[in-house]
């Protein structure tokens, strides 16, 4: 089985912290947990100046084949508009989307 993580650096849309904070955590979080292969999700915010990324999600992925499975499927709901997109997230700069493999 095939493991990994997506890690997710993003911020707010400045003047829009609480609109980001109740969609990340009550639409955005649980539609990525939605998708097979995706196991868990948590949220962080790091401590001090968060610069143009204060906050950080880390998603546990668990696949029979390749950890870019699920992160295919996601990206196909995104596309066919099966997700919910909120312009509280900034997109100057982007979030930044990093995925790892497991080694062992």
């Amino acid at each position: 089985m095939a493991k990994g993580l997506m890690v997710v650096q993003s911020g707010p849309t400045p003047g829009r912290e609480a609109e980001y904070e109740e969609w990340y955590s009550r639409v955005h979080l649980p539609e990525i947990c939605a998708v097979p292969g995706f196991v868990s999700g948590r949220r962080y915010r790091v401590h001090g100046d968060g610069g143009e990324y204060p906050y950080l999600a880390v998603y546990e992925i668990e696949s029979e084949d390749d950890v870019t499975v699920p992160i295919a499927e996601w990206r196909r709901r995104s596309a066919a508009g099966q997700t919910t997109r909120s312009g509280a997230v900034r997109s100057d700069p982007p979030p930044i989307v990093t995925i790892y493999e497991q080694i062992e």
